[in-house]
C-alpha cells in the first residue's frame, strides 16, 4: 500500500466542483433573459470541461503509482481488472439503472427527447461507448462516458502487466500515440473514436508525472510552479479553445498542476482544508450523482426564481448536489468499498 497523498483529494475535490459548475451554468443557460453574472463571466460556462481531463492524468498517475511493482507478479492482470471493476461499476450501475427508471416511468422529466435503446443500455453497462436514441455517444447516465475512457486504459493497463516493466511505457505510449494519428480518420463508429481519442493522451501524462514522482525528479521550487500552473489553467476561463485541442487547453495544463502541488507536498507540511478533503473522497459520488441533484433543483424552483435570482440558483444547486453527493457515498459507494475489500481479503485479490 503507497502512502496517502493528500494533494491528489485536493485535486479530485477542485475537477469535480468544476465539472458540476459547468453543468448547473449550461443549465441555467437555457432560461432566457436570466440575471447571472457568473454565466456571463468570459468562457467559464465552458471552464468546467477541464474536470475530466484531470480526472484522466490522475488516473494514469495512481495506476503507475500503485501497481508499478506489479509486473509479472502472478495472476495480476485479472486481479487488476477485477479491483478496478468492484472500484467504479457498483455505483454507476446503481445510477444508470436509476436513469432508466426515470426514463421509463418520468420521460417528461426527459427534456432532450432521449429514449430506451436495449443495445445502448446494455453497451453503457459494459463501458462501451454507443450511440443513444438521439444520435449522441453518451450512456443513460451521461457522466458515464468518461469510464468508458477510464475502463479502456484499465484494460490496456492489465495487458503490460503480463510483461516486464521494462516494456511497460514504450510500449503503451506507442499504443496511444499511434491510435491518435488514426483519429478522425476511420469510420465514424463509438469505439474507434474512442480508442482514437487525443485525450487518451492525458493518461500517459499521468503516468510520466507517476515516473518523475517514485524517481524523485520534482522541482525545487514548487512555489512558483504551483503559481505558473495555476495562471495557466486559470487562462481557459478567459479563451475557449476548440474540443479537439482540449489535450492542449485542458489536459496538458491539468497535468502540470497535478505535478507542482505534487511537488509542493513533498517539499513542504502541507495542513489541508478538511472540506475539500472530504470533498475529495466523495469526488466519485459527486461526479456520477451531481446530474440528478441540480437537474431536481431546477424541476423544484419556479422559472420566475431561477431568472430572477440565477446567480442564488447555482449556490443552491452545487450545495444540495454536495449535499447529495454525501449521501450517496455512506450509502452506497462507502459500503461498497467495505465490501470489496473483504473480498480481496478473502480471495487474495
Amino acid at each position: 500500500m503507497k502512502d496517502k497523498i493528500n494533494s491528489l483529494q485536493i485535486l479530485r475535490a477542485f475537477f469535480a466542483l468544476v465539472v458540476v459548475v459547468r453543468h448547473v451554468l449550461y443549465e441555467l443557460s437555457l432560461f432566457d433573459n436570466n440575471n447571472s453574472e457568473l454565466l456571463d463571466f468570459y468562457q467559464v460556462l465552458h471552464f468546467g470541461s477541464i474536470g475530466v481531463d484531470g480526472f484522466f492524468v490522475i488516473s494514469g498517475f495512481i495506476m503507475y503509482y500503485v501497481h508499478s511493482d506489479d509486473f509479472l507478479k502472478p495472476s495480476i492482470s485479472f486481479k487488476f481488472l477485477l479491483r478496478r471493476f468492484l472500484r467504479i461499476a457498483p455505483l454507476y450501475w446503481i445510477l444508470t439503472s436509476l436513469t432508466l427508471l426515470i426514463m421509463l416511468f418520468f420521460p417528461s422529466s426527459v427534456n432532450d427527447g432521449k429514449e430506451i435503446n436495449i443495445p445502448h443500455v446494455l453497451a453503457s453497462y459494459l463501458f462501451v461507448p454507443w450511440e443513444n436514441s438521439i444520435g449522441l455517444h453518451y450512456p443513460p447516465l451521461a457522466p458515464g462516458w468518461s469510464l468508458n475512457f477510464e475502463m479502456y486504459f484499465y484494460l490496456i493497463f492489465s495487458l503490460f502487466l503480463f510483461f516486464p516493466k521494462k516494456y511497460f511505457v514504450t510500449g503503451i505510449s506507442l499504443i496511444f500515440f499511434i491510435s491518435v494519428l488514426f483519429n478522425q480518420k476511420v469510420i465514424d463508429f463509438p469505439i474507434l473514436n474512442m480508442i482514437t481519442d487525443p485525450m487518451l493522451i492525458e493518461f500517459l501524462l499521468g503516468i510520466f508525472i507517476g515516473i518523475m514522482f517514485r524517481k524523485k525528479y520534482l522541482s525545487q521550487k514548487p512555489i512558483l510552479l504551483v503559481l505558473i500552473s495555476i495562471i495557466i489553467v486559470s487562462l481557459n476561463i478567459f479563451i475557449r479553445v476548440d474540443h479537439e485541442f482540449r489535450l492542449f487547453s485542458y489536459g496538458i495544463p491539468s497535468a502540470l498542476l497535478i505535478f507542482s502541488l505534487l511537488c509542493l507536498e513533498n517539499k513542504f507540511k502541507i495542513k489541508f482544508n478538511r472540506f475539500f478533503m472530504f470533498l475529495g473522497t466523495i469526488s466519485y459520488s459527486l461526479y456520477l450523482s451531481h446530474v440528478f441533484s441540480y437537474k431536481l433543483i431546477y424541476m423544484v424552483l419556479s422559472s420566475g426564481f431561477i431568472i430572477n435570482n440565477a446567480d442564488l440558483t447555482i449556490v443552491i444547486s452545487i450545495s444540495f448536489s454536495i449535499l447529495v453527493a454525501t449521501f450517496v457515498y455512506f450509502m452506497i459507494e462507502k459500503p461498497f468499498e467495505i465490501f470489496a475489500k473483504r473480498l480481496r481479503l478473502k480471495y487474495n485479490f
